[in-house]
């Protein structure tokens, strides 16, 4: 049965007899066992499919089970990001064309509603990933039910760490923390930084600059850093500097006073301009 992204190199292979490979772009029947038929359909094309069970009803006796690649309109919110609903259909028109259940692919969270399943992935596919890789053991009735074992299958270990930064004075202190808290995991480690640190730590540094050295990190099969809510523990005063007839003086009153900036927002632009004016340092980078 091929996906809305699955190429055909299927057809380059010779398969057994007990392998049937879904090629029509309408559902069509393979009879089972025990009086049980499979409906399948595949995508012949990478997009504009539609939906699968569109003015599709069974012509037969016994337990029908649906098996395609396609988009439960009711689940698309809790999918990630960017899933386009391919083959749409809705959960109510699989009782209403005689299917008894529907085993689907396309969303990769795993669902187990009333009468369809989507397996998920097997394995991890990103970071922030808050199911485990599974495949799924479907016991059928005599009178069409289904049960559902969910057995995990993933081989992959993929976390999500956030490290807190606060009271860091130098990159190396950031690092060794990073360190400290993937000591115990394996795998891919996503680290997110998050607190409040000092002025003297250089943020333009480039992304790869941020990794612990690699006999550090040497258990790990990968390990990314991105920055959280990080933001610089205050080191002026700026009621006092607020005061200043000077050129920050101005500053500080024009910036405080802009309604276009949110407080975060206020916060950097202030570390960033003082800096700037007082040192000659190009900052806005970091903004």
């Amino acid at each position: 049965m091929t996906g809305s992204d699955h190429q055909s190199i299927y057809r380059q292979v010779d398969w057994s007899d007990n392998v049937h490979v879904f090629s029509t772009p309408e559902l069509e029947p393979v009879p089972l066992a025990d009086g049980i038929t499979l409906w399948g359909a595949a995508h012949c094309a990478p997009a504009n499919t539609p939906g699968f069970l569109e003015n599709f009803r069974v012509d037969r006796e016994g337990i029908h089970i649906g098996l395609f690649h396609g988009s439960a309109q009711g689940d698309l919110p809790f999918q990630q990001d960017g899933k386009v609903p391919h083959a749409p259909f809705t959960a109510d028109q699989i009782p209403g064309s005689g299917l008894h259940h529907a085993l689907v692919g396309h969303f990769h969270k795993p669902v187990d509603a009333e009468h369809h399943t989507y397996p998920g992935n097997p394995d991890p596919l990103n970071f922030g990933e808050d199911w485990q890789g599974s495949t799924v053991l479907v016991e059928i009735a005599e009178d069409g039910s289904v049960s559902r074992e969910r057995v995990t299958v993933a081989t992959s270990e993929v976390s999500d760490v956030r490290v807190n930064v606060t009271g860091a004075t130098h990159k190396t202190q950031i690092l060794q923390r990073i360190a400290d808290e993937v000591s115990e995991f394996r795998g891919a480690v996503r680290v997110t930084l998050e607190g409040e640190i000092e002025p003297t730590v250089d943020f333009r540094l480039n992304d790869t600059e941020w990794s612990p050295p690699a006999h550090l990190t040497a258990h790990l099969d990968a390990l990314v850093v991105q920055f959280g809510k990080v933001s610089f523990a205050p080191s002026y005063d700026i009621e006092r500097v607020k005061q200043e007839q000077t050129v920050r003086g101005q500053f500080v009153r024009d910036v405080i006073e802009s309604d276009s900036l949110s407080e975060d927002q206020r916060h950097w632009v202030l570390r960033a301009g003082l800096r700037a004016l007082d040192e000659g340092i190009d900052e806005m980078e970091i903004l």
